[in-house]
């Protein structure tokens, strides 16, 4: 499962990091892993978390 934006270069995703789900962004040709998951199912939830965080408009603009 991933997640792409053309628009910026990156990609957000799930690949196999030591045996276990781990969550990369790659921008251009550079990736690296954030995360690791204790489950596949675990990685996908958060991922559709951030589809449906995208969908309704993603940050309102401020960083706390």
């Amino acid at each position: 499962m991933k997640l792409r934006n053309e628009q910026t270069g990156m990609e957000i995703g799930i690949c196999k990091f030591n045996n276990a789900p781990a969550l990369y962004i790659q921008e251009g040709k550079c990736s690296r892993i954030y995360a690791t998951f204790l489950s596949e199912e675990k990685a996908e939830m958060f991922l559709r978390k951030i589809t449906h965080w995208d969908y309704a408009g993603g940050n309102d603009g401020g960083i706390e």
